[in-house]
């Protein structure tokens, strides 16, 4: 038995900028825009954000599914 990893869909622009301590537990469908993200920010799956204006995202929190 083997180990596979595949990223589905994870979209992260240019212009983000992001600190340190970023996990992705599932990628699909994962949209970031321009935008600042503190320290230790947890996404899970099918956040968007960034999209429409420029915002900043602080240290230590977690985004869930459907979370923009």
């Amino acid at each position: 038995m083997g180990f596979k990893y595949q990223v589905e869909f994870c979209d992260i622009s240019p212009n983000a900028k992001i600190g340190s301590g970023l996990p992705i537990y599932n990628s699909l469908g994962i949209l970031i825009g321009e935008v600042r993200i503190g320290k230790n920010l947890k996404l899970f799956q099918n956040v968007t954000f960034g999209s429409v204006q420029v915002f900043e995202v602080g240290d230590g929190v977690n985004l869930f599914s459907v979370a923009f």
